[in-house]
């Protein structure tokens, strides 16, 4: 198997809600699909994926002081886990955990 790059988890108040259920938000290569991300997923977190989704966004022509130029092409998948599979390295504490904390503390 060919390695892929997985790049970073996507950081939005969107992709951090999903979390919650299961689903993560994970930019990659722009030449990898969705088996090669599904079987990749399997292999480095050892976890069951139900499904995966793929968002392709394509660069876009800006101007910035009168110089043309565009932004990068991006490709995110969203990544479906079975119910209650978890990746640790994406997890985020939502309020509810934070407050949770609070009390156990005092």
């Amino acid at each position: 198997m060919k390695t892929i790059a997985i790049g970073n988890n996507v950081i939005s108040e969107k992709s951090v809600a999903q979390s919650a259920n299961g689903k993560y938000v994970i930019e990659v290569d722009s030449n990898t699909n969705k088996s090669e991300i599904k079987k990749q997923i399997k292999q480095l977190y050892k976890v069951k994926v139900k499904s995966v989704n793929s968002l392709n966004y394509p660069a876009k022509k800006t101007t910035f002081k009168q110089k043309a130029g565009t932004t990068k092409a991006v490709k995110r998948m969203i990544v479906t886990l079975e119910k209650g599979q978890k990746i640790s390295d994406f997890e985020f504490d939502t309020k509810e955990d934070k407050q949770e904390k609070k009390k156990i503390k005092k």
